[in-house]
């Protein structure tokens, strides 16, 4: 500890030393590298069109719609996407919800948003999942 004081006391060129090679560290990856705001935004608008086709054909169409995007999604991916894929799922979960019973939510916006949220989740991540065990089970794009 004596070594350490008599060498930043009798100079600078420790000091200047130690900032040279704190700065030589490896830098963090950014917030890019974790989560894409242009990723989420196009899966949100695959899962949108999946929703409004899947309602249009089938009786339970559009979870069956939002189920299938997701799979599809997880499956030729080339990489891993779940935070954008449920950011995406929570965002256009509840905003349906809340366009799909517009008079009901005029009492209980609260509640029939929150059951939207929770669908989209649930439905997107389990979705992504299975697709993405689909992909590594079948070998789909190299990973």
């Amino acid at each position: 500890m004596s070594d350490r004081t008599e060498s930043t006391a009798g100079g600078s060129s420790d000091g200047e030393s130690w900032l040279a090679s704190l700065s030589a560290m490896p830098s963090m990856p950014g917030a890019e590298s974790y989560f894409s705001l242009r990723a989420t935004v196009g899966i949100a608008l695959a899962v949108g069109a999946g929703i409004l086709l899947g309602g249009m054909t089938l009786p339970a169409g559009r979870l069956t719609g939002l189920a299938a995007v997701a799979v599809t999604i997880g499956a030729l991916a080339p990489r891993r996407l779940y935070a954008e894929v449920v950011t995406a799922g929570i965002a256009i979960g509840g905003i349906s919800a809340l366009f799909n019973h517009a008079l009901l939510a005029a009492g209980s916006g609260e509640s029939m948003a929150a059951v939207g949220f929770s669908t989209g989740l649930m439905v997107c991540l389990t979705g992504y999942y299975l697709g993405r065990l689909a992909r590594s089970r079948l070998g789909i794009g190299g990973s």
